[in-house]
This record gives C-alpha cells, structure tokens and sequence, in this order.
C-alpha cells in the first residue's frame, strides 16, 4: 500500500510503499499524485520502501505506464530501501526516464533530502580522490589485453589495488529429458572453465608486473555480476576492453557499454 508523508520542503512529495503494490493501490494513490503534480507543476519524489515484496503484474504495468506518461514531471526522484535489487532498479531506471533517479540506504534519509532539496547545478560535489582499487573486467581478447595493460599501469601510478576478473558465463539447458549425468558433466566442464579462466589471469599478472593482482573468478552474467562485484569490493575504477569500431557487436564490447551506464563508479574502456 502507499501511505503519504509530510515533507517540508517546496516541490517535494513523499510516499512510503509497504508489501505487495496492487493494481488497487495504483488506482488509489495516483490520482493523488496527479493532482499535486497539477497544482505545482514538475516535482521531486522521496519514496520511501518499507518491508517492500514487489508489484504484482498489472501494478507494475501501471508504475511502468505513469512513469512514461509523466516523464517530464519530475525533476528526481530519490528511492529509500535496504533492498540491494531495489538499488539496481534505480540504476537501470536513469536509462530510461528523464527525472534523476538516485538510490539512498534507509539510515541515509536526511542525505536524500538534501540531495532533492538541492538545485540543479548545485549538488554537493566530493573532490577528486585517487583511485584505490581497480578493477580489470577481461574476456581475454586482444583488446582485453590492451586493457589490462592499461589497469597495471593506472594502478601503478595510483598505488591501487588491483583485481583481475573475469566472469565465467555458461548457462545450463534444462529440458524434459533432464538426467543428473548431464548436470554432472556441465558441473565439470564448468569448473574446468574456472580452472583455465584463473590460471590465465595469472599468467597475464605474472607477465604484465602484477603478481600482487587479485584474481577473481565470478559465475553470472558479466553485466550483473561485474557491477555488483564493483560495490560490494569498494572498486572505484573499472577498466574494460572493447573490440574496435565494431566492438559492441562483441562479447565484451556489449559488456563494457552496459558498464558504463549501470555502473556506480568510474568506467574506462580501452581500444
């Protein structure tokens, strides 16, 4: 269910979301929201995610639709939770929707606050620091190698750490005539690709000075698991490998062009 909340601040609405949003609660609340947005024109959200279990199908259709209808009424919208999925959405949202869309831990309230109270232009702005981990996201093509150079020296010169990784994304094929000797043999030709993965970031660290590189072998899909990796890790650069002019037309160019735009923290992509 939606449940406003008093703000003090021009411009700004807020709402707290509770269970499971319902096609009920869609048609209960938006009209209220419409009206606001009437009266004062385009406005900021706070919305406020609490013990939050997700939309059912047509509620998630009447998000979706409200969203694209009213693009351009609103300014931001800042989302309050402790869900890390409700984070990624938030991410993925800026791709498609006009309004600044910024995720916020529930013990970070007062610093959304500030951030939709802030004028544009006039966000609190942090100095630059100096990287202090890197992390290379490889696939072991030619370019990838051209990348990872490029890791070893940034990481050089900045005194960073730096992590090797590489995702192993190998998918398994469930049909109905699904016998355990296939899962066991999909198993093993799986950790043989985590074995050979690992021994040639190594081989790449021992060769290009890195020795003390970190090396990471992940299983999921690169644009998942290489972002999610980057924040739990504290990474502050990544650095990744496209293939030429053509390159997003390849594995790790459609990689490094998701990680850029879902990413939280710098993104390098080297030719």
């Amino acid at each position: 269910m939606f449940q406003e909340l008093p703000v003090n601040i021009d411009g700004v609405v807020a709402f707290k979301a509770t269970g499971k949003l319902t096609d009920e609660d869609y048609k209960a609340f938006l009209p209220v929201l419409e009206k606001i947005i009437e009266r004062e024109g385009p406005v900021s959200v706070l919305a406020v995610f609490e013990d939050f279990q997700g939309w059912e199908p047509r509620a998630a259709w009447d998000d979706l639709k409200f969203g694209l209808e009213h693009a351009r009424d609103f300014k931001k919208i800042a989302v309050v939770g402790d869900s890390g999925w409700l984070e990624w959405m938030s991410r993925l949202s800026n791709v498609f929707f006009n309004a600044k869309i910024k995720f916020f831990p529930r013990d970070a309230m007062d610093e959304a606050l500030a951030w939709l109270k802030a004028e544009e232009g006039q966000e609190a702005i942090e100095p630059l620091k100096p990287y202090s981990h890197i992390l290379l996201a490889t696939d072991f093509s030619p370019h990838a190698r051209r990348a990872a150079e490029r890791a070893v020296e940034l990481a050089g010169n900045y005194g960073a750490k730096l992590s090797f990784v590489y995702v192993v994304d190998d998918p398994m094929l469930y049909d109905e005539f699904y016998e355990p000797v296939f899962v066991e043999e999909w198993l093993a030709r799986h950790e043989e690709h985590r074995k050979r993965a690992e021994d040639r970031l190594r081989q790449w660290a021992d060769e290009l000075g890195a020795r003390e590189a970190e090396i990471v072998i992940l299983d999921s899909a690169p644009k998942v698991a290489i972002p999610r990796y980057a924040e739990q890790h504290d990474v502050d650069l990544i650095v990744a490998g496209t293939c030429g002019r053509r390159g997003m037309k390849r594995v790790l160019g459609s990689v490094a062009n998701a990680l850029v735009h879902h990413s939280g923290c710098d993104v390098l992509t080297v030719r």
